[in-house]
């Protein structure tokens, strides 16, 4: 049997306490068979006796499951899943025990009430209920067009669209000239980027602006360059401002003023992190360089550099915060010279 479970939203109720005898009160269960599930709601605010958001009975069947927001609202009482017969309390442990879900969630949910599960408050519009496109589900409950880059968990595909932060953010320097890239998946309501670097008296100041693209689903890539830039190490972070006027900032992301003379790769840091650490390297010719983050089986999880990149120091900005705890290796590719370094990630 093939099970695919897609884009449901599943509500536990708190219910009176059954009494004596055994109690199993599970969100979603499966056993044996092909399962997939992926970009569901499984939100439990039972209190008061043991359950189970997610459970897995036995070791038969396969199952692929990611892109889930599986969260209990009760800590004493709730468990974020059951691996066979074996209890996980968190995210974390269900993500050790099972080896999925690594870009699944354990945040909170506001619904319209328990009977009415439509989106609202501070889940419509909230990054953490990003799912993954699927070409079988185009729609939601109400009939509503699924985005198709950054469609919503569960079932309720909610009327505002969801704001997707900063997905990359780089800095490089050629002697005292300073290029900073970056890059957005989605924007809604942008007006421009005030680009802002720190000064010798630690204040930030504004050195550039470069306007926005307003709103729209596609990915935009933006630049801008400093030139004579004093010193020998320079901080920047960008100032996101929307059409309202409300605004946001970046990371901050250094760059050295100066010229490598050889390749290196720097450790990230912080490290241990979470969920953001900040990786250096520098490149001492004109060269094609990838910067590549794998997981310790060797499978790629995400390219945060392919591209022709000229002599120079950089920086870039690493968010992981759609990722399973644990040893990632980050790879540095330039020409012929290849250097790996481990990093940590700890929730």
């Amino acid at each position: 049997d093939t099970l695919n479970c897609f884009f449901n939203t599943i509500f536990m109720n708190d219910i009176a306490d059954a009494g004596t005898g055994v109690v199993t009160y599970k969100g979603l269960s499966i056993s044996n068979g092909v399962n997939d599930i992926k970009n569901n709601i499984i939100f439990s605010a039972e209190s008061n006796f043991i359950n189970y958001c997610y459970s897995r009975e036995g070791t038969l069947g396969t199952l692929t499951s990611n892109y889930n927001d599986i969260f209990v609202q009760d800590n004493v009482n709730g468990r974020v899943g059951n691996w066979n017969s074996v209890a996980a309390l968190t995210l974390a442990d269900w993500q050790t025990a099972s080896g999925q879900d690594a870009n699944s969630k354990s945040v909170t949910v506001n619904f319209v009430s328990t009977s009415d599960l439509h989106l609202t408050g501070a889940s419509d519009g909230d990054v953490n209920l990003i799912g993954t496109p699927l070409a079988t589900v185009l729609t939601d409950i109400d009939g509503d067009t699924r985005h198709l880059t950054f469609p919503y968990m569960g079932a309720d595909e909610s009327n505002t669209p969801l704001p997707v932060e900063l997905t990359s953010f780089t800095a490089s320097a050629k002697g005292n000239v300073v290029e900073l890239s970056w890059q957005t998946a989605t924007e809604k309501n942008s007006s421009y980027f005030e680009v802002q670097r720190k000064s010798e008296k630690n204040d930030w100041v504004s050195v550039g602006k470069v306007s926005a693209s307003g709103t729209t689903t596609e990915r935009v890539k933006y630049s801008f360059t400093e030139k004579n830039v004093n010193g020998t190490a320079a901080l920047y972070r960008l100032k996101m401002v929307d059409l309202d006027g409300s605004s946001s900032y970046s990371k901050e992301v250094e760059v050295k003023v100066d010229v490598p003379v050889n390749f290196e790769l720097s450790q990230n840091y912080p490290n241990p992190f979470n969920p953001s650490t900040t990786i250096k390297y520098a490149v001492p010719v004109d060269s094609k360089v990838r910067l590549d983050i794998y997981s310790t089986l060797g499978e790629l999880v995400v390219t945060l550099v392919n591209d022709l990149q000229t002599t120079g120091n950089y920086t870039v900005s690493f968010d992981a915060s759609r990722f399973a705890s644990g040893t990632y290796i980050y790879r540095l590719t330039a020409n012929s010279t290849v250097i790996t370094k481990k990093m940590l990630l700890i929730k």
